[in-house]
């Protein structure tokens, strides 16, 4: 039934486009131009037929020219295309034979379900009688047989309503419904095949609240929001819709449940202030004029009780610190945070430096408590040396004195080497070489043993000097290099080598007189810089000492 009344439909409007010689369905939306080629501007291309194509008329032959009139100079007149009047068309000498295939040409981009516009222009090019088409689509007939218009030259448009269905494609069809051997002969131009989509008309948008109802012009009753759409047919048969949009707005029932903490407070929806536990309902009607309901639930707790303590760093400059805080009452669970270190569930922090820390404890109802909590550490051990780094002469002895700011401060020397005592705060060392001594202080602070170090040098000042450059250029100044002592005759053994840039030696001697001219192999060496490596025993030492240095040679 459905489909017999879209058929009726498409006739309606077919019979009235045709009637009216004019567009159909003005003011309708279409969609892109499927039809290819359809102005025949391409020339003779884009379509299949069962005709001759033919430079001149002949029953069944037909042409793309831009003039009838130089095509059939006797019969035909003047006739131009339908757009332009300067390009071209199809002319056709209708076959004696009805329903044969004119032009046909198929399209695929078709969509289910939808309406497409059929259009085209066809005139009359002879003065022996208009011809008369058929239109099909997938081999179905689609309206009734169209004849041209009586005048010549006369572009009448032709046009039609098609509904896809299921169909993915269509397959238009111009078949020639004409008898007889004279006249029929037309033209025909703009073939156009498009989507098509009715007008629509929009009323303005009706509000009811949830429980009313709308009684729409056709007797239909709606209870929720919709768009109504009501098709009429405009003069001729065109569809046209007429959407009428229905809100249906809520009645609202809203609920709120709002948690304060102590001294905390709640504006409600008429501007009253509350901090007290209780149910509050303001009733009110929304812009659409719909009655409504808050209903506030306000549940006020306590003030959030905590408790809190600490340990302090056992030694200066420790991190063993620790803080633990405990909420008292509240609801779990509880979020304990100490600025800027972290957060955690247990309120216990471990590892904290000295300082003031602020924390903040918040239960499962959002509130909070806050405080502020020091750390403190001992003073730091001072130690004080009277003098930390010594030069001294081979031989000689040192005496070191130690002072700190905790009067129980136990001492202890490393290496313990040369000293006569090395858990003493007043010693003395008797070194045969440079050494370094590091000197731990540890006091007992409530009951943790606290430290701290420093150290003190001794150094050995040189007993052989050597100089820092020579000139072996025979002036009989300073021409060699050799070592000076203030007392040569302690030297018990003696040894050293110079070497060049690249770490080669070229020169060794282990005589405690050794001269050296700045040769090797009886050959000047480059003026430049060299290094040396000098160990010598003094005599009752047991120490072997090393010196190193640079030396230059000028030339």
């Amino acid at each position: 039934m459905q489909n017999a009344i879209r058929t009726i439909f498409v006739l309606l409007i077919f019979v009235y486009c045709i009637n009216m010689n004019a567009q159909c369905c003005p003011g309708s939306t279409l969609g892109t131009e499927l039809v290819v080629n359809g102005d025949f501007s391409k020339g003779n291309i884009g379509f299949n037929t069962s005709y001759e194509y033919a430079p001149t008329p002949g029953l069944g032959r037909y042409g793309i020219t831009d003039d009838a009139h130089s095509v059939h100079p006797v019969f035909w007149s003047h006739c131009k295309d339908h757009s332009t009047g300067s390009d071209s068309f199809l002319w056709v000498d209708l076959s004696g034979s009805s329903s044969v295939n004119i032009w046909t040409q198929k399209l695929t981009q078709i969509s289910h379900n939808s309406y497409y516009m059929f259009s085209c222009w066809v005139n009359n090019l002879g003065d022996e009688g208009p011809g008369t088409l058929q239109f099909s689509i997938n081999g179905k007939l689609m309206g009734f047989p169209l004849k041209a218009s009586e005048t010549l030259c006369y572009w009448k448009k032709f046009c039609f309503l098609w509904y896809s269905g299921n169909n993915t494609s269509a397959t238009i069809t111009i078949t020639n419904q004409s008898s007889g051997g004279s006249g029929n002969d037309c033209g025909i131009d703009d073939i156009s095949f498009r989507k098509y989509e009715p007008v629509t008309y929009y009323k303005p948008i009706i509000h009811i609240c949830d429980g009313d109802s709308f009684i729409f012009p056709n007797g239909k009753k709606a209870f929720a929001t919709v768009t109504y759409y009501d098709t009429f047919k405009r003069m001729g048969g065109c569809d046209s819709i007429v959407a009428t949009r229905l809100i249906v707005h809520p009645n609202y029932n809203l609920k709120y449940s709002i948690s304060l903490c102590a001294g905390e407070t709640y504006t409600l929806p008429d501007g009253k202030i509350v901090n007290t536990t209780g149910d509050y309902f303001h009733k009110f009607k929304t812009r659409f004029g719909c009655d409504s309901l808050i209903a506030t639930k306000i549940v006020a707790h306590e003030k959030l009780l905590h408790s809190s303590s600490h340990l302090d760093v056992t030694c200066y400059g420790y991190n063993d610190g620790s803080i633990k805080l405990q909420s008292l009452n509240g609801a779990t669970p509880f979020l304990y945070e100490i600025i800027g270190v972290g957060k955690n569930s247990t309120g216990e922090f471990l590892n904290l430096k000295n300082g003031e820390f602020s924390y903040l404890i918040k239960d499962a109802n959002g509130c909070l408590a806050d405080g502020v909590i020091v750390i403190k550490q001992p003073d730091e051990i001072r130690i004080s040396v009277y003098q930390s780094d010594f030069t001294i002469d081979v031989g000689s002895e040192v005496r070191f004195q130690l002072n700190s700011n905790y009067k129980n401060t136990k001492w202890h020397w490393s290496p313990n080497f040369y000293l006569n005592c090395d858990s003493c705060s007043d010693i003395i060392s008797l070194p045969d070489s440079s050494i370094v001594y590091s000197v731990l202080a540890t006091v007992p602070i409530e009951n943790n043993w606290c430290k701290n170090d420093t150290n003190v040098k001794i150094r050995i000042k040189p007993f052989i000097y050597l100089p820092n450059a020579f000139t072996p250029n025979k002036d009989l100044l300073n021409d060699m290099f050799c070592i000076s002592a203030t007392n040569i005759e302690s030297i018990e053994t003696l040894g050293i080598q110079i070497l060049d840039s690249w770490g080669q030696i070229i020169f060794e001697s282990n005589d405690v007189g050794f001269l050296w001219d700045g040769t090797v192999m009886n050959k000047m060496v480059p003026q430049g810089v060299y290094a040396y490596s000098l160990h010598y025993k003094l005599k009752n030492k047991s120490d072997t000492y090393l010196q190193r240095g640079t030396l230059t040679i000028l030339n």
